[in-house]
This record gives C-alpha cells, sequence and structure tokens, in this order.
C-alpha cells in the first residue's frame, strides 16, 4: 500500500470510529443505582489503539499518518514517488493548504527536476516559517541558499537568472 493510500485510509477509519457525544453506559448505571456514587464499568475506547491495531500499526505510526492526511494531493503524490520522505512529510502537513501551494509552485518553477524536493531539514524550518507566517517566494530562495545575481519576476513567479562574467 502506497503511504498517501495508508494515510487516507487512516484518516477515513479513524474519523469513523472516533467516538463523540455522551456515555452512555454511566446513564444506564446511573438510571439503576441512584444513591450511589457512578464508577466507570469499562475500560475507556481508545480510538488510536483500535484503528491501530486494525492496520496492524502502533498509535504512534498512526499519528504520524493523520499527520501525513493533511497534505494536499501534490505532496502526497510526491510521498508516492519518493521526491519527498514521510518525515518530510509530516513536517509539511503543518503548513495550510494556501502555503503548501505556495510551496508547490516555488518548487515547480525551481526544483521539479531534482531528485528530491524538500529534504527534512529544509521541512522542518519551512514549518518554522509557517509558525512565523513567513512563507513567501523570498524567503524560500534564501531559505534554500540558491546562490542569486539575479531575481526577476516573469509571469508572477520568482525565477533566478544565473549570470556568467
Amino acid at each position: 500500500m502506497l503511504p498517501s493510500e495508508l494515510a487516507r485510509a487512516c484518516a477515513m477509519f479513524f474519523s469513523a470510529n472516533k467516538k463523540q457525544g455522551r456515555r452512555s453506559d454511566l446513564f444506564k448505571q446511573l438510571e439503576n443505582k441512584e444513591d450511589e456514587t457512578s464508577h466507570q464499568v469499562e475500560e475507556k475506547f481508545d480510538t488510536r489503539k483500535f484503528v491501530g491495531s486494525e492496520f496492524g500499526i502502533s498509535p504512534s505510526t498512526l499519528d504520524r499518518n493523520l499527520r501525513l492526511s493533511k497534505l494536499c494531493d501534490e505532496f502526497l503524490d510526491a510521498l508516492d514517488t519518493g521526491y519527498i520522505s514521510n518525515a518530510a512529510g509530516i513536517h509539511l502537513s503543518f503548513l495550510s493548504l494556501n502555503e503548501q501551494n505556495i510551496l508547490l509552485n516555488w518548487i515547480e518553477h525551481n526544483r521539479k527536476d531534482c531528485k528530491s524536493w524538500v529534504s527534512m531539514n529544509e521541512a522542518e524550518e519551512i514549518k518554522q516559517l509557517s509558525q512565523n507566517k513567513n512563507i513567501n517566494e523570498e524567503t524560500l530562495f534564501k531559505m534554500f541558499n540558491i546562490n542569486i545575481n539575479l531575481l526577476i519576476k516573469v509571469n508572477n513567479y520568482l525565477t533566478v537568472i544565473y549570470l556568467d562574467y
């Protein structure tokens, strides 16, 4: 199963099995014993453990897959094809969809031919930029340490021009 398929399946199954609302077992218990203090009859349902066991993964691996399900489709495809690692994908999943699109546009115009679009360390830095509300093309160029001789805007995208003297 591809990483994106596992992430989506975990997210859907988790969502469907998440217990919400009030506990009916306590209300039944109160009806039977009005004068006594109620106590928990059965162990609380742990959705993470249940869903993890259904997929044969630990709760922490489930958490990582739930994070990955927050990636846009293009990054999930990049995860499947190896252009980004799971660890980088987890960091990128903290970006809003708008920020993910800014990064995708930047990658498309500046890194599409690379074997790796974003490393784990770069993804961590991008996550920091997001937390500081500072993701834009200029900060991405600075962060990726591109040797810029001339930076121009072409068709609303920043483009690097390397000049040989």
